[in-house]
């Protein structure tokens, strides 16, 4: 039991890691809910002191911040995508249209466009505001209705239709309005891309405090993820070799894709090393740490099985112990006496 509660608390001098009568529990270990919940009443009352219940109200509330962040990170990831099939749905509507409305045909995707920009630009809900979480449905419903409209929309998008429409490009077209269009759209996507990388710096900056405070292969993750921004970044990821026969536009367009993509894996990278960070938080009822465990509506995380046999106990009532600590201690003490 010491070493279970030094991991978890950190602390060896805590009173309750001189406690050794407190066995591992293990899967389907509990005859019945009512056993399950004398067993977890007895450890909330017996090894939990003031101070340990702050440290963990204070990892509940990391751990919801953490979630938070997950979901910027897939808004952000699906974001790149609809960029980039907007730019290809652009430019095949361009190729199909007549010269007298090639720019017209361009619009909508250059909309599309803009609008990820403005995904990308709005961070001015800090993590910790429950206003977050009205702003990020509104983001993420935003992304959403787009690839939906991408998906169903009549110019369909296969495996590998960047390169080819991005081969075309080799060519700067003769028609002043085709030129026109197909650079709008190349504008459009590379400031996308601009403002893909400038969210990722700046979520990147928050993310960093999350894995400072971990314990385990802390600096291995930041080593990771600041490599991986810094070869975004690089000189020779940013370069450019012009080619005399080629239009610029390819190659600049090309380089911006590259980017799309890097970029767009640096964000999943994030949203798995965060979910990883997640395994080292104890559970709030039996507080052990590498459980298999559900996501609460709140955000907050508990084991499978502790979950299922509160569920079991209170119905529709079920409540998180972490959002309503002193409803649930209240509840863990009726249970004790």
């Amino acid at each position: 039991m010491a070493s279970m509660l030094n991991s978890i608390f950190g602390d060896p001098n805590e009173p309750a890691a001189s406690n050794n009568n407190l066995v591992a529990p293990q899967n389907n270990r509990y005859g019945s809910s009512h056993q399950w919940l004398a067993d977890i009443s007895s450890r909330q009352q017996s090894y939990v002191t003031p101070e340990i219940r702050n440290r963990i109200q204070e990892k509940g509330r990391r751990q919801k911040v953490r979630a938070r962040k997950k979901k910027r990170a897939k808004v952000y990831q699906k974001a790149a995508e609809v960029n980039s099939r907007a730019w290809v749905q652009g430019n095949r509507r361009v190729l199909s249209s007549a010269p007298q409305f090639v720019e017209e045909s361009a619009q909508m995707s250059r909309n599309q466009m803009k609008s990820i920009q403005s995904v990308y630009r709005c961070r001015n809900v800090a993590y910790e505001d429950d206003a977050f979480e009205e702003e990020e449905e509104r983001l993420e419903t935003l992304v959403t209705s787009m690839e939906v409209a991408q998906l169903t929309d009549d110019v369909e998008v296969e495996e590998g239709e960047m390169v080819r429409i991005l081969n075309q490009l080799k060519r700067e077209p003769k028609v002043e309005s085709e030129v026109k269009a197909k650079f709008g759209l190349f504008e459009d996507y590379l400031a996308t891309v601009e403002d893909s990388r400038t969210a990722t710096h700046d979520f990147w900056k928050e993310c960093k405090p999350d894995f400072e405070a971990a314990v385990d292969n802390s600096e291995h993750v930041i080593e990771h993820i600041e490599k991986q921004i810094k070869n975004i970044d690089s000189e020779d990821n940013l370069g450019i070799v012009w080619n005399a026969h080629r239009w610029f536009v390819y190659d600049m367009t090309v380089k911006a894709d590259q980017n799309n993509q890097k970029l767009k894996a640096c964000l999943h990278d994030l949203e798995i090393k965060l979910e990883l960070l997640d395994k080292d938080d104890e559970c709030p009822f039996c507080l052990e740490a590498g459980r298999n465990s559900v996501t609460l509506g709140c955000c907050h995380k508990a084991c499978e099985e502790c979950w299922t046999h509160w569920q079991e106990l209170k119905g529709a009532n079920a409540f998180c112990p972490l959002c309503r600590q002193e409803d649930f201690l209240e509840n863990m003490a009726e249970a004790g006496n």
